[in-house]
């Protein structure tokens, strides 16, 4: 089993999103004490808020010796798939696929 940091919803990123990085640093220690070399921080691509927060786990410093995971939420592995992910929300509620986002 490994630990995973989670994503924007977690202490980590939120502290590094206020531009908390001591605070953030003693968490991420906690955790790889807690967790010892089964210990991940999870790094994304986001278009707006998370290229500060990549910024800070891509710049900690090597004496932390703290493995990136790069993660994403995977809907669909092919580009002609979309279409059938999207078809997915309105059946539960008898919707039809054109009132689909």
């Amino acid at each position: 089993l490994i630990a995973i940091t989670p994503r924007v919803w977690g202490d980590i990123d939120s502290l590094l999103a206020e531009n908390l990085l001591l605070v953030a640093n003693r968490v991420l220690q906690f955790f790889k004490k807690l967790y010892s070399h089964s210990f991940y921080i999870s790094i994304h691509p986001h278009p707006h808020h998370q290229a500060f927060i990549n910024h800070h786990l891509t710049h900690l410093p090597p004496q932390q010796n703290l493995p990136l995971l790069p993660t994403n939420q995977l809907k669909y592995l092919k580009q002609q798939h979309r279409h059938a992910y999207h078809s997915l929300p309105p059946i539960p509620h008898a919707d039809k696929l054109h009132t689909a986002q």
